[in-house]
């Protein structure tokens, strides 16, 4: 996280004070590609051509480091989300990627690891300000590619409990 989500997150307020759907077992690369597909294709129909959007390497589960921010574009978004070369990087242990807007009114963090023996470990975790909008995405990623396993929970108390600093 950057200082201002790092904040943010301590006090449970902005985006921390929302709802978040994440998994609470593992899966395969390929439903990880499915699921970023689906959340694009919201936020797709959400974002605003010009809306500010910022990236970040969070560090949250691995040691707490706090990042700087990236500003990106629409189009950048949809490319990290849609291109399997940028989902399935190589990175640091438990270190995820997380794209947030300026409206806060969403947050989405991603994170694949790869084993050498295994099958990419996956997991993401999606807050959205309007939780209607958010159980939809929970029933279309479960019809879709992932059937059980999706919980929705307040965002402050899921990162709490995955903090690594």
């Amino acid at each position: 996280m950057n200082k201002k989500l790092n904040d943010d997150w301590k006090q449970g307020i902005g985006l921390f004070n929302k709802p978040v759907l994440y998994c609470k077992m593992e899966y395969s690369s390929d439903i990880q590609l499915e699921i970023l597909d689906i959340i694009w294709k919201y936020l797709d129909l959400e974002i605003e051509k010009k809306e500010e959007l910022y990236f970040i390497e969070d560090w949250h589960h691995h040691d707490g480091h706090i990042s700087k921010e990236k500003k990106i574009t629409k189009r950048e978004l949809e490319l990290m989300l849609t291109k399997p070369e940028k989902i399935f990087r190589k990175r640091e242990y438990y270190v995820y990627d997380l794209v947030y807007n300026t409206k806060e009114n969403f947050m989405l963090r991603w994170y694949c690891e790869d084993e050498p023996e295994d099958e990419f470990y996956c997991d993401f975790s999606f807050t959205l300000s309007d939780e209607e909008k958010l159980k939809n995405i929970k029933k279309t990623i479960q019809n879709k590619c992932l059937p059980e396993g999706l919980k929705i929970w307040n965002t402050k108390e899921y990162l709490d409990k995955r903090y690594g600093g």
